[in-house]
This record gives C-alpha cells, structure tokens and sequence, in this order.
C-alpha cells in the first residue's frame, strides 16, 4: 500500500520547456527545493502555507490544511476538484479524510476517515454518478475485513463496498468501473517465483461484476513480464516489488493499458487473451523510445491514460522513487504520446514539464504518486505527486489553477458532481458584546450553497430576516449582525436564489 520513497539528491533551478511534436530537448535541470514564502514562479503560481483550518461549527473535523497558489481564471476547467491528501494522526497529523474543493479553492466536503483512504473519484454504477474511493483496514478488521472500494450517493450514503473476493486484497491504486456494470481492481499479492526461487510481490488485475462478486477476468504480471525487467533491485531479504503496477486504463477496450513503476513501462493487455499487445518504455520497449529518444524516456511514472483521440499521457516522476535504479533521474513531467501499435512506431506530441507549474521555475521531484487528466476543454489537471501541489495547465502553457495541500494526495481528478447532504446546516451563534451577534455556518457537503441568511429574534418562533445575504465563504462562513438576539437560523440560497434548507434554530451564546 505504501510506496518507497527514492534518494533525492541536490537540485538545481532550471528554465520551463514544452516539447512539441518530433522535436528533443535537453532535459532542464531539476530541483525539489522548497520555494521561499511569497515568491511567484514564471507563469503566476505563487508561494503559500497550507495551514490546518478549525471550525467553530464542526469542531470534531480536523483537516489538512490548504491554500490556493494561483485563482482560476476564465480558462479553467468546470467541475470540483477531489484529493485525498494523506495525513498521519499518530505522528500529530490531522485526521485521514477525504476532500472536495471548488474553483476557488474552499472546501466543500470533508469526510474524516478511520484510516488511509485515497483515489477518491466520480463513477457512473447502474446509470447513477457515485463518488469512489478506497478505503484501507488493516487485514480482517474492517467492515467486509479488508480493504475496499466504496461507493457513496449524493447524499453521502453507502451504495455499496466492492472488493475483488476469494481472499484478494483489494490495492490503493485503482478502480475503473465499466458500463456493463464490472470493476477493474487490482492486488499485490506476495509468492514465490517458481522458476527463480525468488520472493516476489506480483501484480494482479481481476475484472469482478459489481453486483454478483463474480470474477471475470485476471492477469498476473509474473506470467508476462520476467524479473529482469525491473529497474527496483532485487533486496537481500524480504519480497521484492519489482513490477508495482499504479494504473489500470480500460477505456479502449480490448486493450487494457497498465502502468508500472518498478518496470518503468506501460503496457498494452488484450483483454481476451491476457497477452502482452505491446511494451512501451523500460527494458523490454517495443518502440525504440529508450533506445532512439532517450529524452523521452519515463522513469517511475503513474497515471497512463488513453485519451479520447487516441493519445497516451503518462505523469512521469522523474525516477527518484527507485533507489539504485538506472533509469535516468529526470524532473518531473506529463506526457503525451502518439502510439501506432501495428507499427510499433511513437512520437511526442507534447511534454508539459514541472518547472513550468512551480513557485520559482525550478521543477518538482516527487518520489512517488501523482496524475495528469486532460480536462473536456484541453487543460491538463495535474498532481505532482508528493510535492502535494496541484495545477491545470492550458494547451497555451498557461497555468489556469493552481492549489496545494498541507499533506500529499496519491492523485487529483476533476469531475462535476452535485453534492446533496441529508444533515441542516450547523450554525454556532454568540454576542460578544451588546447589540451585536457573530454567527458561524457550515453545511457539509452542500456543493451548491452560495450565499447565506440570518434569521434573528427572541424565541424560535418570532424571528425575522436581518440584514443582507453574505457570499459563501468557505466551508465555514462568519456572519456578523449587528442586532442583538437570542435565537438565530441561518437559511442557505443556491446561486439562482432558491432556498436550499435552513438550520434548526440555535440560541445565542454570550461571547
């Protein structure tokens, strides 16, 4: 479930390249140092501190804190922005939580978890859009006694928890739900090798039905891909990890695209016949990228994903995840390939490199995690992995977004979703002084709510409206009314002035 982190070594600040199509460039030099306080890179992306919020209304959520480095512009994509920053409450982190955020970088949801969760995204089950994430127990603790993935309704509400059954321990790093209804999973289960004798930790893909827990389909990385094709050494002891598989992409079946990083290739799997279609990057590349553009090679990459036209993006880390690999350390980068499969033939068409989404021009290094999304309007979301910074980058080059979490987020993915939470909102109320009330709101969950309104008077049944509407502010807004008052409601209005719901009446405290 954990990810090794990688030896980075010192780095240096370099300038922003974009590759286009056919062309080769030398690599920038690269840099994963911290950006000093207040500094703003070359395209507008500023240095910020993520600070753990606290909320009057909901003391009991703890979250990681956030910042936005750069406000969206016209250009950015629509839809909220969903993390799953990972935090460590027993070293003094907040809470494990899952997050939504809007474009403007305030905080929609959060969901405090029992443990790590992460890949929370929007999927479409029996024609209902879902939110999906995983959700890590240690091993026969949990609900269905292991890990799983979890399906909620707009409400918030358990659908359904889907793991990949017969004892197989459903993985952090993938699920992609099907319109027949299947999910593609994947497991790390730990053998021994029977031709080298060596243990070994495999990869294995199941495609399971959904409703019936039947299984469909499975592969296994060590009946296709050999040892010797890992850039990971092989350790003295223990079980070696030497594919780890980050990815799974079914959408253009029959092929079924794999990313692995130990390997540092992603790979085609027909979906009939399990077999290797083609290999592309690592030592086994069938199109001659590592051999006749070494630039292009990728090195403990993630997210490979085919695109509507028929392009492959890769995020590519850069290779500092693998301790005493040969793959060549790199800053990291996203990029996109043109792949002809009967040719065996590539190019590519464009590399977006980190330097050009930083605080100061100097790339980012991840050691692990991370994601690129192109968006419906050709912007590319992109996760920098354990840098926990977050940016959309236009076809232009132009930084359109840019955010940052406190704690890292295994990846970030951009989806419209509607968010309809059964619970009122929660107001807390106090008057610090004669003839003035400060009243605080939350209403977790609630995607639509833009703007509030206090209702105030003496007992719950006798209150009126008292000054204007105010803006949504965050997950908490503060409202100050300058009216003394024992009772107050807080009403919530949706952006064409319908009323959303409203709070039980809440009796005002003495500041």
């Amino acid at each position: 479930m954990v990810e090794n982190p990688g030896v980075v070594g010192k780095l240096a600040a370099a300038a922003i390249a974009i590759v286009s199509v056919g062309a080769v460039t030398t690599a920038p030099a690269h840099s994963s140092l911290a950006p000093a306080s207040g500094t703003t890179g070359p395209n507008g992306v500023s240095a910020c501190t993520p600070r753990p919020p606290h909320f009057r209304t909901r003391p009991d959520l703890k979250p990681v804190g956030f910042c936005v480095t750069k406000r969206a512009t016209q250009a950015t994509s629509h839809g909220l922005l969903l993390v799953t920053p990972r935090s460590n409450p027993a070293a003094g982190d907040p809470q494990f939580g899952i997050m939504i955020f809007d474009n403007k970088g305030r905080l929609r949801w959060y969901s405090r978890r029992p443990h790590v969760a992460r890949d929370l995204k929007v999927v479409t089950y029996q024609g209902r859009r879902l939110l999906a994430f995983y959700q890590y127990w240690p091993s026969g603790t949990g609900p269905v006694g292991d890990n799983y993935y979890a399906l909620y309704d707009n409400h918030y509400r358990l659908v359904k928890r889907i793991t990949g059954g017969d004892g197989f321990r459903v993985n952090t790093h993938e699920l992609q739900v099907t319109p027949e209804g299947t999910a593609y999973l994947a497991s790390y289960p730990y053998v021994t090798d029977p031709t080298t004798g060596s243990k070994v930790r495999d990869y294995v893909i199941r495609e399971v039905n959904i409703a019936t827990g039947e299984v469909l389909f499975q592969w296994s990385a060590l009946d296709h891909v050999p040892l010797s094709d890992s850039y990971a050494p092989q350790p003295n002891e223990g079980y070696w990890d030497y594919f780890h598989g980050n990815s799974i992409d079914v959408s253009a079946l029959p092929t079924i695209v794999v990313s692995a990083r130990n390997t540092s290739a992603v790979y085609g799997i027909d979906r009939q016949t399990g077999d290797l279609q083609w290999v592309l990057g690592g030592k086994s590349d069938q199109f001659g990228m590592v051999a006749n553009h070494p630039d292009w090679q990728f090195c403990a990459q993630h997210d490979a994903r085919r695109l509507p036209d028929g392009q492959l993006s890769i995020f590519d880390d850069g290779g500092t995840g693998i301790p005493g690999s040969t793959c060549p350390i790199h800053p990291s980068r996203t990029l996109i390939f043109d792949l002809d499969e009967s040719t065996k033939t590539v190019d590519l068409a464009r590399t977006l490199w980190s330097q050009q989404s930083s605080e100061t021009g100097a790339a980012y290094q991840p050691w692990a995690m991370g994601s690129a999304r192109r968006q419906p309007n050709g912007n590319m979301l992109m996760s920098w992995g354990t840098t926990g910074r977050y940016t959309e980058v236009g076809p232009d080059g132009v930084v359109n977004f840019g955010f940052r979490t406190q704690r890292y987020s295994y990846r970030a993915v951009r989806a419209p979703w509607v968010g309809v939470p059964l619970t009122r909102p929660a107001v807390l109320a106090e008057s610090p002084r004669r003839g003035i009330t400060d009243v605080w709101v939350s209403w977790n969950g609630s995607t639509r709510v833009q703007s509030w309104r206090v209702l105030a008077g003496p007992r719950p049944g006798a209150l009126r409206p008292v000054g204007r509407r105010t803006g949504f502010a965050g997950f908490e807004t503060h409202i100050r009314v300058k009216l003394g008052a024992r009772y107050v409601v807080v009403r919530a209005y949706a952006a064409d002035g319908s009323i959303l719901n409203q709070s039980r009446p809440s009796r005002v405290k003495a500041g």
